[in-house]
C-alpha cells in the first residue's frame, strides 16, 4: 500500500484550525476576575494563560511544503556564497 502526501502552499494563520485547552477557559475567567477587582498587575500573567490555552494546529501538507521551500532557499544561498567566494579569489 503506497501513502502519498500532497503538497500545498499553508494556510494562513486565520484558517487553521484552533483547538481551546482548559487553560484557555482558566486564563480567561482569571483576567475577567482581575479586572473586576482591578488588580491590574495580575492580568499580564493571566493573558499569557489565555494565549498558552489556544492551539494551532498544522496540516501535513503545510508542512511539507514549507520544509521544502526552505531548503530550496538555503540551498540557493550555499550556491551564491560558495559561487561569490570563488569569484573573490
Amino acid at each position: 500500500m503506497e501513502k502519498k502526501i500532497t503538497l500545498e502552499t499553508p494556510k494562513t494563520i486565520w484558517s487553521k484550525p484552533v483547538e481551546l485547552k482548559t487553560d484557555f477557559l482558566k486564563g480567561l475567567g482569571n483576567v475577567v476576575k482581575d479586572m473586576l477587582l482591578k488588580n491590574y498587575t495580575d492580568v499580564p500573567a493571566d493573558a499569557l494563560e489565555v494565549i498558552s490555552g489556544v492551539e494551532l494546529k498544522d496540516d501535513l501538507e503545510g508542512m511539507g511544503w514549507i520544509l521544502i521551500s526552505r531548503a530550496f532557499i538555503d540551498a540557493i544561498l550555499n550556491f551564491w556564497t560558495v559561487k561569490s567566494s570563488l569569484e573573490i579569489s
